[in-house]
C-alpha cells in the first residue's frame, strides 16, 4: 500500500499557517490570604524492608475573594507507598478537602480514595462526606473492583 505524499514550499507551508492575535483573558480576581498555604513532598525510604513512600501535600491554605466576599479552603493529601518490587503492594490515597463559606453559610466536602489491586483486580474504595454549617447533609461509600484484564 502507498501512501500520498503532498508535495511541500515554503511558500506553500507559510499559508497554511493562521495568524492567531495574542491570547485574550480576564484580569484574576482580587484575593486576601486568610490562612497560610502549605505545599510539601516527602520522600522516604527503608532500606531494610525495602519499602517506600511518596507524601504529597498541596493546601491553598483559606483564600477570600474580596468582591463575592467568599472564603475558599482547598487542602489535598496524597499518600503512595509500594515494597520491595511486588506491583501488588503499590498503594495509592487522597484525601480532599474542599470549603466555601461566607457570612451565615458554610459547606464542606471531605473525600478519601484507595486505589490498590491483587493479580487479578484493581481495587477502588472511597468516601464522600458532604457538610452544611458543620451538620452532615450526605454521605456515601464506594468499594470496586475492575479486573485487571490483562494489565
Amino acid at each position: 500500500m502507498l501512501l500520498p505524499i503532498r508535495p511541500s514550499s515554503l511558500d506553500d507551508d507559510a499559508a497554511l499557517t493562521p495568524t492567531f492575535r495574542p491570547p485574550e483573558g480576564a484580569p484574576p480576581l482580587e484575593t486576601l490570604q486568610l490562612a497560610p498555604d502549605e505545599h510539601d513532598w516527602s520522600i522516604s525510604r527503608n532500606l531494610a524492608e525495602l519499602t517506600g513512600k511518596l507524601e504529597v501535600v498541596k493546601d491553598l491554605g483559606v483564600v477570600r475573594f474580596e468582591d463575592i466576599d467568599l472564603d475558599l479552603t482547598r487542602r489535598v493529601v496524597e499518600r503512595y507507598t509500594f515494597a520491595d518490587d511486588d506491583v501488588n503492594s503499590v498503594r495509592g490515597e487522597t484525601i480532599w478537602h474542599m470549603g466555601f463559606e461566607r457570612e451565615g453559610w458554610k459547606i464542606q466536602t471531605r473525600t478519601k480514595t484507595v486505589l490498590t489491586s491483587t493479580v487479578d483486580a484493581f481495587h477502588i474504595y472511597a468516601e464522600l462526606d458532604a457538610y452544611e454549617n458543620d451538620s452532615r447533609v450526605a454521605s456515601k461509600t464506594w468499594n470496586t473492583t475492575v479486573a485487571r484484564d490483562f494489565i
